[in-house]
């Protein structure tokens, strides 16, 4: 590593990748905790840049399985600083290079560039109001029944849900979809507030592809027992868990075979 290095950080439970520059040599500090006393010092560009942002023989470089490793191929740094100089606005596709999912030079973890592909295609099918669409087919196959608007201002009311056959039971949910590939800002949980007051709805979802700025998710502990945050990583999950109940045209929409693999390290 050297002072000036590009840093990419891509995070596990969140759909960003955090973006940063060294900034120093190497340092020891004995008085940090264990994890911590070996560091460099980063300045941070960047820390909720959208994975849709970069392409996917990048993303598939980010998702090596190696705690530390230097990215070469593809032209990697002068892309990413390409990006960094755009303010990550997404490159156009007519020069992405192909990853060559053969090339050993890193271990791949498989898991998450799989499910990049299944993110890319609802992405593509699903964006603006097809999201809610798909939103409503996940909990019609939870049980719930749905009532959805058609557009227009909907005052932070998507869809409403409640379980049992007319849909009068309880938990009753007032659901807010946001199809935007960016972090969410807290207004529109004020607004999914206000959407569960008109409607007396219990309980609030709150649904951003792009996933939710920390101004949102620090509150997490404190509407733990009316709220929940679903990004494009808790929608693919619970998409994936009610899969085979799915209305049967959404289920054709999204075509999809489950496929066993090994989970151990190449040389056992």
């Amino acid at each position: 590593m050297n002072i000036g290095d590009i840093v990419v950080l891509s995070f596990k439970k969140n759909p960003i990748i955090a973006v940063g520059k060294i900034t120093s040599d190497y340092k020891f500090d004995k008085s940090l905790d264990w994890v911590f006393q070996h560091y460099r010092e980063i300045e941070w560009i960047n820390t909720e840049v959208p994975r849709s942002a970069f392409q996917n023989d990048l993303l598939y470089s980010f998702g090596a399985a190696m705690t530390i490793c230097g990215i070469e191929r593809n032209d990697a740094e002068n892309r990413v600083k390409k990006l960094i100089a755009t303010d990550f606005q997404k490159m156009s596709k007519e020069n992405e290079d192909v990853a060559n999912n053969n090339d050993d030079e890193l271990l791949q973890d498989y898991e998450t560039l799989l499910l990049d592909d299944i993110y890319n295609y609802i992405e593509r099918k699903f964006k603006g109001h097809g999201m809610e669409r798909l939103v409503e087919g996940i909990l019609n196959a939870q049980g719930y029944k749905t009532w959805r608007t058609e557009g227009g201002p909907d005052g932070g009311m998507d869809i409403l849900a409640a379980p049992d056959q007319l849909g009068f039971g309880s938990p009753r949910i007032c659901v807010q979809v946001k199809s935007q590939d960016t972090p969410l800002d807290r207004p529109t949980l004020d607004q999914l507030r206000g959407g569960m007051n008109r409607s007396k709805a219990t309980h609030g979802l709150l649904v951003c592809w792009g996933g939710f700025k920390s101004s949102v998710t620090r509150d997490i502990p404190q509407q733990f027992f009316e709220v929940r945050l679903w990004d494009k990583q808790e929608l693919v999950k619970q998409l994936l868990q009610s899969y085979q109940n799915l209305d049967e045209d959404l289920r054709a929409e999204i075509p999809l075979k489950q496929v066993w693999m090994l989970a151990v390290p190449r040389d056992e």
